[in-house]
């Protein structure tokens, strides 16, 4: 007989018009908590999909008669948010959160995630080893501006012992970035990297919602804000000291030309241009500042569905 680990596990997982990938993917994954572990529950967050994501979970884990908690949101709201309702409800002694119900991975490496652990890790994630484009420069961009003393990266899935949950949950923070809170926490985490075994991974967010949440993010935990303007301003001042000195040289040694509005006007474009971006970091900070002062719900379910193994 095959020996169990007896802690029981939490597998929180986000979801968002994924009614093709449900079904795979949990019948993949179940596979290898089930020779693993002992005791386990599924947590499937559905991020208001439009696909009938959550129908499609309730028939499968009906099928399946696994223990699950299938919850749909009232509203999309955004990743972070989504999985910080499965990790609310998750009860667990430990918590894998998978980021997608696609699988590019390796399935052992779920193994090795918990093995970890018992090196005295409180936080470990899987990480591809390649990123898309836009990815790797908002990365390059937090991890250079962040206050936070530890590279970032995108993962696939995270896992924490029940006291790293915890810790992050009491975080009172209404912008969340899970990747930035560990850090807070100051608890034990390593990594395990892997090269995709397929092209199935597709980040289906809107061009304008990346940009959103890296602004929300970069603002939240980093400095940019106060280190661009002062940069801008620096750069304005050597823009004007030389626009300036153009004005005499032209002034003395090129008497009867009238001085060019072209130079003018470009100097004001681009004045005006930093002006309205030091606006734009300002309004992001005023934004935050409101957030966190209102008492409104950080999300907001709108039916949810329990299952208990026959």
């Amino acid at each position: 007989m095959q020996y169990k680990e007896k802690p029981f596990v939490s597998i929180v997982v986000y979801l968002h018009n994924s009614s093709k990938e449900i079904e795979t993917f949990i019948k993949n994954i179940n596979q290898v908590i089930s020779s693993k572990f002992e005791n386990y529950e599924y947590i499937l967050v559905d991020d208001f999909s439009q696909d009938g994501t959550y129908e499609k979970a309730v028939e499968v884990t009906k099928l399946m008669k696994i223990k699950v908690s299938i919850i749909r949101l009232a509203r999309k709201h955004n990743k972070e948010l989504a999985l910080l309702a499965g990790a609310d409800k998750s009860v667990g002694d430990y918590i894998f959160e998978f980021e997608t119900p696609t699988i590019d991975y390796p399935l052992e490496l779920i193994n090795e995630m918990y093995d970890r652990t018992k090196k005295g890790y409180d936080v470990v994630t899987l990480e591809p080893t390649k990123r898309a484009f836009f990815t790797k420069v908002f990365y390059f961009l937090f991890n250079k501006f962040s206050y936070i003393d530890s590279d970032v990266y995108s993962e696939r899935i995270i896992f924490y012992s029940r006291r790293a949950m915890n810790s992050i949950l009491n975080i009172n923070e209404k912008i969340r970035n899970r990747k930035a809170l560990l850090f807070l926490t100051g608890f034990m985490k390593t990594n395990i990297r892997f090269k995709p075994v397929n092209n199935d991974y597709k980040d289906t967010r809107k061009f304008f919602e990346k940009v959103q949440i890296a602004v929300e993010f970069l603002v939240s935990y980093s400095s940019i804000g106060t280190k661009l303007p002062i940069f801008l301003s620096i750069v304005f001042i050597l823009f004007s000291i030389c626009a300036s000195l153009f004005a005499v040289y032209i002034r003395f040694f090129k008497a009867g030309i009238v001085s060019g509005w072209a130079s003018m006007i470009i100097f004001l474009s681009i004045s005006f241009a930093g002006l309205f971006f030091i606006l734009g970091i300002l309004s992001e900070y005023i934004s935050k500042i409101l957030k966190e002062s209102i008492n409104i719900p950080l999300y907001t379910i709108q039916k949810m569905y329990s299952g208990n193994d026959i």
